[in-house]
C-alpha cells in the first residue's frame, strides 16, 4: 500500500497463452487497488537470432503478434532478450540490463 516502499512488477512470456494469463493478472491487480509500474516480456527473439531457422522464425511472429497487442494497455513494457544460459549474480544482472530495452 505504500509505493514508496513497494512496487509490483510482471514478468511474461511473448506468447498467447502467457498474454492471457497476463491479463487476468493485471485485472486481479486492479481489483486489489494494486498497479505494476512495468511488465518485463521475457526471452524474446531478435532478427538476427531467428534468421535461417524456420522454427525461431514461427516462433517470433508468434511474439511480435503478441508483442502488437501490448501497446493498449499504457503500462511500460520493457523486452528481455532470450539468453543462452541462466541469468545470476551481479555480472548476469549488468548483462541483462545493458540489453534491456522499452517497447515503443
Amino acid at each position: 500500500k505504500d509505493k514508496k516502499r513497494a512496487s509490483v512488477f510482471s514478468v511474461m512470456l511473448p506468447e498467447p497463452l502467457p498474454d492471457r494469463q497476463t491479463g487476468r493478472l493485471l485485472e486481479s491487480l486492479r481489483h486489489l487497488k494494486l498497479s505494476p509500474r512495468a511488465i518485463f516480456v521475457n526471452r524474446i527473439l531478435t532478427e538476427k537470432e531467428s534468421r535461417g531457422c524456420p522454427r525461431c522464425s514461427l516462433a517470433r511472429s508468434w511474439q511480435l503478434a503478441t508483442l502488437s497487442h501490448l501497446r493498449a494497455d499504457k503500462l511500460t513494457h520493457y523486452a528481455v532478450p532470450d539468453f543462452a544460459g541462466q541469468i545470476s549474480g551481479g555480472a548476469g544482472l549488468r548483462r541483462l540490463t545493458k540489453q534491456l530495452w522499452q517497447i515503443q
